[in-house]
């Protein structure tokens, strides 16, 4: 995983706004603390989970296809969180 670090350093220089799929409204579950890091550090949140109308006060979206901004959609990054995933970590 330490050469995805200088990936994970690349698109958060590159980015204002992340879009976190799978984000919980529960407060004890690790992408809600991930989440509300990001935020508190000047990150916009854009919450993709069906279950969810709104997390971190910010409107949830139910898939990455409905978030109606420019630029936001599905890309290579996310090949990480998949490999991570697949490695038995989430």
């Amino acid at each position: 995983m330490s050469e995805d670090i200088p990936t994970l350093r690349r698109i958060l220089a590159e980015n204002s706004s992340i879009a976190v799929v799978g984000l919980s409204a529960k407060w004890h579950r690790p992408s809600y603390f991930a989440a509300k890091y990001l935020k508190d550090h000047g990150y916009r949140i854009l919450p993709v989970n069906p279950a969810y109308d709104e997390v971190l006060g910010e409107r949830c979206y139910a898939s990455l296809a409905q978030i109606p901004e420019p630029g936001v959609e599905p890309t290579r990054e996310g090949d990480i969180a998949r490999a991570s995933c697949a490695g038995g970590r989430r």
